[in-house]
Formats: structure tokens, sequence, C-alpha cells
């Protein structure tokens, strides 16, 4: 929401003009006295533009606060402040919401959005953690240098096309490469058997998805107090949470992916042989594989609400609007539960 819109008196509309607009490429609706044009939002919408439909042109005030079909969280409600356009005549208004503030974080003070973010977040302080948690829809840069910025963004096609071929490179090499000693005629590291690739495969899949919720939960949620650390938790996930419709920034690029990837990899060959290390490393890439294109997937695409990706998608949106500090997993919410994480109701 601009400062213009907050200062300026909002033209009126009567629920007549309103429903005039009830499609998907024209779609106005009302929320408490104020008039919304969600066009824009509902390619968005985490529940799908198709369940919108019906309300399209209407007033969506019980339906945004119903406990029967889906309560909205104040966040969601924040985020429909940008699309608001005008206020209902008041003949016409029948919510029991009477006051709809546009009052709230004015992203415009706060920070300037036509500059790189990433080392202006820092000075918001104890601020931070709640500004980077109120969502808008807007573009965003991270970096002024155009290099940087390129590969801080990606398509979602960019993960199978570099880790798969990894993933059975690692494989290949497992189960056939002989790895010799400095010494002639010896042998340090021999290929194994394909049962016991399979079992260290599956091994290393399971175990990723434990990573997967570490790394979200005390990594990309931990805190930050300092000025730098505010910046480096923004760089590498606080920037998700607060334009998370951005389609390039749903995936990790495949340099900042390498930067956690081949960490494990060196922890592995600590522990193992060379051999299992690849597979269990080969297991791993897979688990991660899922796990980004999940979360793409759970982002834009519109899955049926009862799948299980559209109970994912639903559970993720929950993480996002309702409880950042609850719904760790992405792919799954295996290690919700024992960890007492898990988001109530979902």
């Amino acid at each position: 929401m601009t400062e213009e819109l907050t200062h300026r008196k909002l033209p009126s509309y009567s629920a007549s003009q309103v429903a005039e607009h009830n499609s998907l490429s024209d779609a106005w609706v009302v929320y408490g006295e104020k008039v919304f044009n969600i066009t824009e939002f509902l390619s968005i919408h985490p529940g799908g533009s198709e369940i919108t439909v019906e309300h399209l042109g209407r007033d969506v005030s019980d339906v945004l606060n119903s406990e029967i079909l889906h309560q909205h969280s104040a966040n969601a409600i924040q985020l429909m402040k940008q699309y608001c356009i005008g206020e209902l005549d008041k003949e016409d208004c029948k919510s029991s919401i009477k006051s709809f503030s546009l009052d709230g974080f004015n992203e415009d003070e706060l920070i300037d959005w036509s500059r790189a973010l990433t080392f202006q977040v820092g000075k918001l302080g104890e601020n931070y953690d709640k500004w980077v948690h109120s969502p808008v829809n807007r573009p965003l840069k991270l970096f002024d240098n155009p290099i940087l910025e390129y590969l801080t963004r990606t398509h979602w096609y960019m993960v199978p096309i570099v880790w798969i071929p990894m993933m059975f490179y690692m494989s290949w090499l497992s189960c056939t490469q002989r790895q010799p000693s400095l010494f002639p005629g010896t042998v340090v590291n021999n290929p194994i058997q394909f049962p016991l690739f399979v079992a260290l495969f599956s091994v290393g899949l399971f175990v990723w998805t434990l990573i997967e919720y570490c790394l979200h939960r005390f990594v990309f949620h931990l805190v930050p107090k300092h000025h730098l650390a505010i910046s480096f938790h923004f760089m590498i996930h606080g920037q998700h949470h607060k334009v998370p419709f951005d389609t390039e920034r749903l995936v990790f690029p495949p340099i900042p992916a390498g930067l956690i990837m081949i960490p494990i990899f060196v922890t592995l060959l600590i522990f193992f042989p060379l051999s299992w290390a690849r597979a269990l490393y080969s297991g791993g890439l897979l688990g991660y594989i899922i796990y980004d294109l999940s979360h793409y997937y759970i982002h834009h695409a519109s899955p049926k609400p009862q799948s299980y990706m559209g109970r994912l998608k639903s559970y993720h949106a929950a993480h996002h609007f309702t409880a950042p500090s609850l719904g760790f997993g992405v792919s799954c919410k295996l290690w919700d539960y024992p960890f007492r994480t898990i988001i109530p109701g979902y």
C-alpha cells in the first residue's frame, strides 16, 4: 500500500458496481468497508484461483473470517491492502466488520524498494522479524550488481537439469569406480554391489528429510539480531517469506545450492568409504530434488485440496501466513511430529 493511497480519499463504489467485476480476468471483492481489485492476485492465491470464483464481485468478509471454511490470518489480510481501490457505499455496507485500517507497515518508508534490499534490511533491527513475515507481492532485488543479482534467481527446471545428472553420475561411480592408492597394486576403495547401493541410497534419501527439516528450522528460521546477520538471513531465506510469490525465488539457484551440498559430501567422506559416501550422497540428492520441486509446486500450482500435495500446500501456506515458527517440513511433515512443530489443525 503506497503512502499516496493511505492518505488520499478513496473513491466509492456501490455493491452493484462491484458485482459487475466477477470474473477471473476482472475480479473485485469487498472486505469490511473497502473494495479490492484482486485480479492480479488470483493466479498466486495460495488456495488456487478456482475456489475464489463463486465469491468474486461479492462481500468476502464472512468468508475470510470463517472458521468452518478457512479463517485467514492477519498476514493474509495485510497482503490484501495493496489491492485496495476504494470504499463501499455506506448504504450497501452490511458487513459486521465496520472498519478496515490501511495503517501498518508503510513499506516505502521502511525500505527503498528501488534499490537492493540485502544490506538495507539490517537497519530494521528488532523490527526485522515482524517486517519479513508481513508478505507482499512486488518485485524484489537483493543486489545492485547485475551479476550477483542474476545468480540469486533461477527457474524451477534448473534443479533437475543440474542435479539429476549429478545424482546419476555419483550413483554410477559408486557402483563401478575403483580407487587406486598411491602404492602400486593396492586399492583403497572398491565399488559396491547393487543391493548395498540401493540400501545406502534409501538411507541417504531418508536422512535428507531430516537435513531439510534442520536447515529450515535452525538455519533459515534463526532469528538474527546483528545488522550483518539480518542481511545474511534475508539473503538465504527471509526474502522468500517477504515475497513468497516470486516464481524465480522458489528454488535454490545452483551455486548457492552447491555451497550447501559440498560440505554435506565432505562430511560423508569423513565417516564412510568413498563408494558408500557417493551412494548416500546420491540418495540425498534425490531428496533435495524432491524438496525443491515440491516447494515450487506447492507455491505455484493448484493441486486438488484433498490430495497429498493439496494438503501440503495448505500446510506450507499456514507456515507462511499464520505460523512461521512452526511447520518446517516442506516435502513432508515427518519431522514436525517428533520435534513438536506441527501446525495445529493441519
